[in-house]
C-alpha cells in the first residue's frame, strides 16, 4: 500500500518571515504557526493550547510567504519532513517542519494574497517528493 504525507495547517503568524535566497539566487522563507484550540472543560473552565508549527516555504511559496507580517491569518498545504545538522560543537541536532506546497496569506486586512491554484508551485526533495499528480483532474 502507498504512504502519504500530507499536512494541512492554518493558523496565525507568531513573528515575521524570515525570508533569505539560496547561493543559487533561490528563495527561501521559514516562519511559525500558531495553531490555537480551545475548549470548555467538564467544569465550564475555559481552556485553550496552542501547538507552534514550523513552516519553510520555496521559491513562489516564499515570495507570498514574504508578503505575510506577524499575525497574519496563514493556510498551508504541505508535507512534513525531519532536518539533521552538526552544530559547532558537532553535536547532531533535528527539526521537524512542514514543507509547504502551496501557501494562502490572509492579511489582517481581511484581503486575500493568493496565486491561482494553477501556478501553485510543487516543491520537491530528494528525500522525499510529493508524488506527481495530472494536470487534467476530471473534478
Amino acid at each position: 500500500m502507498p504512504s502519504l504525507n500530507k499536512v494541512l495547517v492554518q493558523g496565525h503568524l507568531g513573528r515575521d518571515p524570515e525570508i533569505r535566497q539560496t547561493a543559487g539566487g533561490q528563495s527561501v522563507g521559514n516562519c511559525s504557526v500558531a495553531c490555537t484550540e480551545k475548549w470548555v472543560a467538564k467544569d465550564g473552565e475555559r481552556k485553550e493550547r496552542t501547538e507552534w508549527v514550523r513552516v519553510v516555504a520555496w521559491g513562489k511559496e516564499a515570495e507570498i510567504l514574504s508578503t505575510a507580517r506577524k499575525g497574519d491569518l496563514v493556510f498551508v498545504d504541505g508535507a512534513l519532513q525531519t532536518r539533521e545538522w552538526e552544530n559547532k560543537a558537532g553535536v547532531k541536532q533535528y527539526t521537524t517542519e512542514v514543507r509547504a506546497w502551496y501557501l494562502v496569506v490572509v492579511p489582517k486586512q481581511g484581503q486575500a494574497q493568493e496565486r491561482p491554484p494553477q501556478q501553485a508551485q510543487r516543491v520537491e526533495s530528494t528525500a522525499s517528493s510529493r508524488p506527481a499528480v495530472d494536470d487534467e483532474i476530471p473534478f
